[in-house]
C-alpha cells in the first residue's frame, strides 16, 4: 500500500521509481522468458512496463502453423493467459465536423464554459496545466502551432501533421482550451508497421513521465474483437493500475 502526500513533485518522484523498477522486472523477465520458451516466425514485441509479450504474424495463416506451439504455451505455469486476436485497426473522427476548435470561435463546436463546469474548474485563471504532463497518441502533429504558444510540445515518431491531432490538441491544452499551459507530449500510433504497435507509445510516455494519456480513436469495423475485453484491454488494465497511469479512451464515432 502507497500513500501519497498533497505534494505533486514528490508523488511524481516516488511514481517514476516504481515505474523504473517495473521496467527493471519485466525487462529482464520479459526478455528471459522470450528466449526461453516463445519459438517463432512472428514478430515479437517485449512490454517494457508490464509482463506482456505481443507476437504479430503477417496473416491468419502464418499463425496457424504455430497454432500448437501456443496451445503448449498456455500450458506454462508463468503464462497467465494467451490471447489471440486480429491486430485492430483504429480509425479517427472526422476532421470537417471539428472545424475552428482552436480559435475564438470555437465556442459554436465545444462549449468550454461547460465543459469546464462539468469537470469542476471554477476558476481558469488557477487551473492552468502548469507543470502537468499530457500525453496524445493520434495520427500526426498538430498543424497550428501559433495557437499552442504557452505549451512545450514533444512529439515522437510523427511523420506529418494531422487536422484531428490539432483538434484533440486544442481541446485539451491549446489558447482556447481546458489546461492551456500543459505540457503534450503526442505520439504517432503506427498501425500499418508490425513491429511498432501501441504498446510502444505507451512505452515511450511513461518513460517521459506522462501520467494522464487520451486516445480518440475507434476500433473498425473489420476484426472480430470488437466491444471485446480482449489482450489489448487486459495490457492497458495492467499499465494503468501498475504505472498510474490515467487513460482518457473515446467511447467511439459515430456508432463505432
Amino acid at each position: 500500500i502507497i500513500g501519497f502526500t498533497d505534494d505533486l513533485k514528490y508523488n511524481q518522484e516516488l511514481i517514476m521509481k516504481i515505474r523504473a523498477q517495473n521496467k527493471k522486472n519485466y525487462q529482464e523477465k520479459n526478455n528471459l522468458f522470450s528466449k526461453e520458451h516463445i519459438k517463432t516466425n512472428g514478430k515479437i514485441k517485449l512490454s517494457d512496463f508490464s509482463p506482456f509479450i505481443f507476437i504479430t504474424f503477417d496473416n491468419y495463416e502464418s499463425y496457424l502453423i504455430e497454432k500448437e506451439n501456443f496451445q503448449n504455451l498456455s500450458k506454462n505455469d508463468n503464462v497467465d493467459s494467451v490471447y489471440v486476436e486480429e491486430t485492430p485497426i483504429f480509425g479517427m473522427a472526422s476532421s470537417a465536423s471539428e472545424a475552428n476548435v482552436n480559435t475564438s470561435a470555437s465556442s459554436t463546436i465545444v462549449n468550454m464554459d461547460s465543459a469546464k463546469d462539468l469537470i469542476k474548474v471554477n476558476d481558469s485563471t488557477t487551473y492552468t496545466g502548469n507543470n502537468i504532463k499530457v500525453g496524445i497518441i493520434d495520427i500526426g502533429y498538430p498543424d497550428n502551432i501559433t495557437n499552442f504558444s504557452k505549451n512545450e510540445i514533444i512529439d515522437y515518431n510523427t511523420i506529418s501533421t494531422s487536422d484531428h491531432t490539432t483538434k484533440v490538441a486544442s481541446i485539451i491544452g491549446g489558447t482556447y482550451g481546458i489546461a492551456t499551459n500543459a505540457d503534450l507530449y503526442i505520439h504517432t500510433y503506427n498501425q500499418t508497421n508490425n513491429s511498432y504497435g501501441l504498446n510502444d507509445a505507451i512505452d515511450w510516455l511513461l518513460e517521459k513521465g506522462v501520467n494522464v494519456v487520451n486516445i480518440s480513436m475507434y476500433s473498425d469495423n473489420f476484426t472480430n474483437n470488437q466491444g471485446k475485453y480482449d489482450g489489448y484491454s487486459a495490457y492497458l488494465d495492467y499499465i494503468v493500475w501498475n504505472n498510474y497511469l490515467t487513460i482518457v479512451k473515446s467511447a467511439g464515432n459515430k456508432g463505432h
